[in-house]
């Protein structure tokens, strides 16, 4: 009920009797377009059914607006609906309504074979119970079986024949009024047949011949394991049923299966060569089975016990020319063609017999796959080819999506995802591109040597050429997110350069920025050389030296004090007098400090020295002049490259080497000093 959950009801039914009729009714078939005539009812088979509808524990009645289903069974209790109807929006009226049974789906006369009829009503959701039992009224028992008075001796189809109970004429129409069996050149008929026909020799049993039309036309409304039509060869050739269709007829044998009939065509072979056999098209249009005789939902199941090529389960051959052995064709979201291997055989094999039989294409049941070789081993997929170039290829991948990939490697070993093994002379691989017309994009040859963006790598190891500009069109581009990562590292063993970067433009030779609080430029070598940096640390050493000729006539070494040689201007040579003006500096690289720095002409010749002009080197001193402590000014002594202490500053003046660093008490040492001339 509206509102609320449906209580328990109980009903009254009044029920009318199927109305009937008898008369010829003309039953076409649109799709096979067959007609046959056959004695049945004019009237539509319905039946008028008013009934009662109140909870339990009422006696007024509900009214409302329900769905209320009718369904037929043969059994009190249980079972399936051999009819079924659904009413909706019925109209109940203080517990009244009304329907007329059979007026959406039409039931079926079949259904009344004189077994009791049982008749269940679902209100909504809710099942009225007991089922009602369906029974006659007056004298509507007597017409029970009206419809099949065909045989009355004054039916109307008899025209006053005189009736012998044995055969019939209706018009043209003759069949026999015996229930029993008829034989044909036997007086024994087949225990189970209506009709059994016996023929020797070469004759045949039945020779039917028609124009436009059925030939033979046979029904089954039996059950069991009964049959329609039953041809057998007891002989030792022949065929048990032949059926030939003419040049431009539609089909040699047609049959059509009633709804809910277990067969359509059974054939056995029982031990001869075939069961059956067809030349021709062929269609059949529900389940067919094969050396089974239940297919279930299978549209085709074939089953045998064969072995190997000959007695392979099905055998497909086309010897046309330009002919297709099979094609399966699918419309559902599905498969199109399963592939089940229940031994331990291989899943599928394709062989080829052009030029001589080899395996073309094999799938183990391991799921391991062959292609153009006899076995994939243990690779799940191993292709083999002897073709050559381009057109040769062993394997083409093509993708003509716009967003489409050619190819995906997925790998979750620990081991390589892709393997490229050249045992010939040619390149390992190959990458070309077609956009804006050919081109070669990635080579690798089977010296391992590598080209990007040009045909051929020469003799190096990695040639990378591109005709980008800017940041973003980069030939080269590494990027290293790792927060201690590395972008690139270059090593290298020889003797020769590590790194040569050689512009052959205008533009700079190298630039270093720095992003880390906004992008500013920290490093920049011009094509002229100039050097552009913030800070520049120099860590190898600790002064700035500058090369010069040094020509003494002692040995020369670092840590020397040396002076401007008035008779070879741009050289030097070896202090040998005390506060001598024409100080330059120190040689450097005494004590095992290094230059920070060298500034360098390249001027060709011996003899060339770095001499510290400023930083900290040490010196050879003399401290026979006197004791040297840290903070002494330092001059040059009459020990030839040796500095001394400073104790005649106005003498000094002009002839300042630098300050100690270190002190040296007595004799001859090296001190550290700041080289500050003055």
């Amino acid at each position: 009920m509206k509102g609320g959950k449906m209580k328990p009801l109980c009903f009254i039914v009044v029920l009318s009797v199927l109305a009937s009729g008898l008369g010829a009714v003309k039953i076409v078939d649109e799709r096979r377009n067959i007609m046959t005539i056959k004695q049945e009812q004019l009237v539509p088979y319905e039946m008028n059914y008013q009934g009662w509808l109140g909870n339990a524990s009422d006696t007024v009645g509900i009214t409302d607006t329900l769905n209320i289903r009718f369904n037929l069974y043969t059994t009190a209790t249980g079972g399936s609906p051999v009819w079924s109807e659904l009413h909706t929006n019925v109209k109940v009226d203080k517990g009244i309504f009304n329907v007329l049974l059979g007026s959406i789906n039409p039931i079926p006369v079949e259904i009344f074979t004189g077994e009791p009829l049982w008749l269940e009503i679902v209100v909504g959701d809710q099942v009225l119970e007991p089922r009602k039992k369906l029974v006659s009224v007056g004298y509507a028992m007597k017409a029970a079986n009206a419809y099949q008075a065909v045989y009355a001796d004054t039916a109307h189809y008899a025209m006053g024949a005189t009736n012998d109970n044995d055969w019939n004429v209706s018009n043209n129409n003759m069949y026999a009024i015996p229930t029993g069996k008829v034989g044909i050149g036997t007086t024994d008929p087949y225990y189970n047949a209506k009709l059994h026909v016996h023929v020797t020799n070469t004759q045949y049993g039945i020779l039917a011949e028609g124009a436009n039309s059925y030939t033979i036309a046979a029904k089954w409304e039996g059950h069991s394991l009964g049959a329609a039509v039953l041809a057998k060869n007891i002989g030792t050739a022949g065929d048990a049923l032949q059926a030939i269709a003419g040049d431009s007829s539609r089909s040699a044998i047609c049959a059509f299966g009633a709804p809910g009939a277990e067969y359509v065509m059974l054939a056995y072979g029982n031990g001869a060569d075939w069961a059956g056999y067809f030349i021709g098209k062929t269609f059949i249009s529900d389940n067919v089975g094969i050396g089974t005789t239940y297919p279930g939902n299978h549209r085709l199941y074939v089953k045998s016990s064969g072995s190997g090529v000959s007695g392979a389960t099905v055998y497909i051959e086309n010897t046309a020319d330009d002919g297709i052995g099979a094609i399966v064709e699918n419309e559902s979201s599905d498969l199109t063609l399963l592939l089940s291997q229940h031994g331990e055989g291989d899943i599928l094999r394709c062989d080829s017999w052009i030029g001589g039989w080899h395996p073309v294409f094999k799938v183990k049941n391991s799921g391991n796959t062959s292609i153009g070789v006899s076995d994939a081993g243990d690779h799940m997929l191993y292709v083999k080819s002897a073709g050559s170039g381009v057109n040769g290829a062993t394997a083409y991948i093509k993708n003509t999506a716009s967003d489409g990939i050619g190819a995906i490697i997925e790998n979750e070993s620990s081991d390589l995802t892709l393997l490229l093994s050249q045992h010939g002379e040619g390149d390992i691989l190959r990458c070309d591109s077609w956009v804006g017309g050919w081109h070669p994009v990635f080579k690798v040859k089977n010296s391992g040597n590598t080209s990007i963006g040009v045909s051929d790598a020469g003799d190096h190891m990695l040639y990378v050429k591109s005709a980008g500009s800017g940041v973003n069109g980069a030939t080269a581009y590494i990027k290293n997110t790792a927060s201690d990562g590395i972008g690139a590292i270059v090593e290298n063993e020889s003797n020769d350069l590590t790194l040569l970067l050689s512009q052959h433009g205008e533009g700079d030779i190298l630039r270093c920025d720095s992003w880390v609080g906004g992008w500013h430029p920290v490093f920049k070598v011009e094509n002229s050389g100039k050097v552009v940096c913030s800070v520049l640390q120099l860590t190898g050493g600790s002064d700035v030296s500058e090369k010069f000729v040094i020509k003494a006539d002692v040995d020369v070494k670092p840590g020397m004090v040396v002076c401007i040689d008035p008779d070879h201007p741009g050289q030097l040579t070896i202090s040998t007098k005390e506060y001598d003006r024409k100080v330059a500096g120190i040689i450097s690289g005494a004590g095992g400090i290094k230059p920070g720095m060298i500034m360098d002409q390249q001027e060709d010749g011996d003899n060339l020295y770095p001499v510290a002009l400023s930083g900290r080197v040490y010196c050879w001193a003399d401290a026979s002049y006197g004791a040297i402590e840290p903070g002494d000014l330092l001059t040059t002594s009459n020990t030839p490259g040796h500095a001394m202490k400073v104790t005649d500053y106005d003498r000094a003046k002009g002839a300042i080497i630098g300050k100690a660093m270190s002190s040296l008490k007595h004799g001859r040492g090296l001190v550290l000093v700041l080289v500050t001339l003055q």
